[in-house]
């Protein structure tokens, strides 16, 4: 049976907001703040004491590795406003991304990318609410189906292709910056070389989704 893309819906913690006056706003949380206070299983088994040690030294320019409560080394590789990843020794990559909402009495929402490197590789995207609380079959959100992947030349061949393959893996990378979220393809890493079956060459070697403040809108592609 074809599997697709696993992609659950999780959820995020309300901050900690210190106290302000009635006539000054509560300044937007980045993704930094989602980080220090994410539950441990979404932050990697690291503990909030080492995650505000790894921001102090990535911020320093430093390489410097935390270990987290399972013992393996864990580092900081990108810190944005929106966007914070880090990896562990076991190339499993981490990244949690605060989506912009066009309503600003929309609550926060988050995006947390875990990817499995390796001869294999894989993600698992989640979404999380401001109070971590799961999220469930919400409107809007990216969870492809084989035929969202065949293309148009082996649409007729969907039953076939569905039965070739076992699963999909794919890896899933998110642009801070063009608000796009990248699937990319990667059966080909569970074949060995000379047993790749033919109807690899009719799936999409990736599929993208724009975020426009309230959903993922898919590109239409050719």
């Amino acid at each position: 049976m074809f599997r697709s893309l696993v992609i659950s819906f999780v959820s995020l913690f309300m901050l900690p907001v210190a106290a302000l006056s009635q006539d000054e706003p509560a300044a937007a949380s980045k993704a930094v703040d989602f980080f220090n206070s994410a539950p441990l299983d979404v932050a990697g088994n690291l503990s909030q004491i080492s995650r505000l040690d790894m921001v102090d030294y990535f911020v320093s320019g430093s390489t410097f590795k935390s270990e987290n409560q399972l013992g393996a080394k864990v580092a900081l590789k990108s810190l944005g406003d929106e966007m914070v990843v880090w990896q562990d020794d076991d190339s499993v990559s981490t990244a949690i991304v605060v989506l912009p909402s066009a309503s600003p009495r929309a609550d926060t929402l988050l995006m947390v990318i875990r990817t499995i490197g390796g001869p294999m590789p894989d993600s698992e995207v989640s979404f999380y609410d401001s109070g971590w609380n799961e999220i469930r079959d919400l409107r809007g959100f990216p969870r492809p189906a084989l035929k969202d992947w065949v293309k148009p030349a082996g649409r007729r061949m969907l039953a076939e292709i569905g039965e070739t393959l076992p699963f999909m893996l794919a890896t899933a990378g998110y642009d801070a910056e063009t608000r796009t979220l990248t699937l990319t393809n990667r059966m080909d890493s569970y074949y060995v070389a000379g047993d790749k079956p033919d109807c690899l060459a009719l799936i999409r070697p990736e599929l993208r989704y724009v975020w426009n403040g309230r959903s993922f809108v898919a590109y239409k592609e050719k």
